[in-house]
């Protein structure tokens, strides 16, 4: 049976995840936890309001970002409530390898990790939080993102010498469905304007659309060096891929992996969990 193999949030945007056993669904329909952080460039040139996307600092804009390895420690308040001020969680921080000498507080604004931050990419950063939804990419669409075990298996062989891990790191999908052939998730989207209604345990979910790529993915995850031929290589064997369930018109542009999700206001406070099976 199709069910949920792996979580992963990314507790601040364009960095590294964090595997949990469970989440839990935010106000805003988004993962409690996921990209609840994002840096923020401080240059008077890029100043625009937190939550516009010109203002964040991520991964598409900033290549080093990619060479930022970190880890997390304590516990994220959870979804929708602030952090306790006296006992934040902590991240440990470091260009291409994590120093463990190198732990911060993660609090919004001005901090000594920001200072550490701005000081490693020449101008200055602070941190903006959203509880309620997070940074998502897509405003529109929230939820988590999704996609089976078999295709990020399946892309990785497209790639000669890249490993699944690496896939993983380039394409920063939420949720892994396991015992499903690969682009099964394909199944969770319809003609353009519709929705496809599935659930994860007890969770309703709306299947939207194939999650657009930018430029991330076509990166070393660990370096940020360009493949210059990645883009153009998996737009064709992603064609050549196409299952039959699948609505081939959204694909008019097949740089798309994985499927973007909506989470109806009423399953806020509901909990995903390892092993919840999937059910169309």
């Amino acid at each position: 049976m199709p069910h949920l193999s792996r979580i992963l949030i990314y507790p601040i945007k364009s960095l590294d995840p964090c595997p949990v056993p469970t989440a839990t669904i935010a106000p805003g329909g988004s993962l409690g936890g996921d990209r609840r952080w994002a840096m923020v460039d401080g240059r008077p040139s890029a100043r625009q309001t937190p939550q516009s996307p010109r203002s964040w600092v991520n991964g598409k804009r900033e290549p080093q970002i990619q060479r930022l390895r970190c880890r997390f420690d304590g516990a994220i308040a959870p979804a929708g409530q602030p952090q306790d001020p006296d006992h934040p969680p902590r991240i440990s921080v470091g260009w291409d390898a994590i120093d463990p000498d190198l732990t911060f507080d993660l609090v919004a604004g001005t901090s000594p990790f920001s200072q550490w931050l701005s000081q490693g990419l020449g101008y200055p950063v602070s941190l903006v939080e959203n509880p309620d939804q997070g940074f998502p990419d897509d405003p529109v669409s929230p939820g988590p993102t999704l996609i089976s075990a078999a295709s990020l298996d399946t892309v990785a062989q497209w790639f000669p010498g890249q490993s699944v891990a690496a896939m993983r790191l380039r394409f920063r999908v939420n949720l892994e469905i396991a015992e499903v052939p690969p682009f099964w998730e394909d199944r969770l989207f319809g003609t353009e304007e519709t929705v496809v209604p599935f659930q994860i345990g007890a969770v309703q979910v709306l299947g939207v659309n194939p999650c657009k790529r930018c430029v991330v993915p076509t990166r070393d995850p660990w370096t940020g060096t360009v493949d210059p031929d990645f883009k153009a290589q998996f737009k064709q064997r992603r064609l050549e891929s196409l299952p039959p369930w699948t609505v081939a018109d959204r694909f008019r542009n097949p740089y798309r992996l994985s499927v973007n999700t909506r989470i109806p206001p009423s399953e806020a406070g509901k909990v995903l969990s390892l092993g919840d099976p999937v059910m169309l």
